[in-house]
């Protein structure tokens, strides 16, 4: 069986749950970034490192894109 030494079973699916969460959460935030008018990919790479506190930055702190002016 597999053992990581402090890392029973029960705590290791914790772990890879709060992990695949914290990924999840990191492309909402990306989705959500793009959708506003910022580049997918850099909020894509902030959001896999940063995961909730970046998908929270992307919902309320990012401002809207404005349509270039004609």
């Amino acid at each position: 069986m597999l053992s990581f030494g402090f890392l029973d079973h029960t705590r290791l699916w914790i772990l890879l749950t709060l992990l695949t969460l914290h990924c999840a959460f990191g492309v909402l935030a990306a989705i959500v970034a793009q959708r506003r008018g910022k580049s997918f990919r850099q909020w894509l790479i902030w959001g896999l490192i940063g995961g909730t506190p970046v998908l929270m930055i992307a919902i309320f702190r990012l401002e809207q894109a404005q349509p270039p002016a004609k």
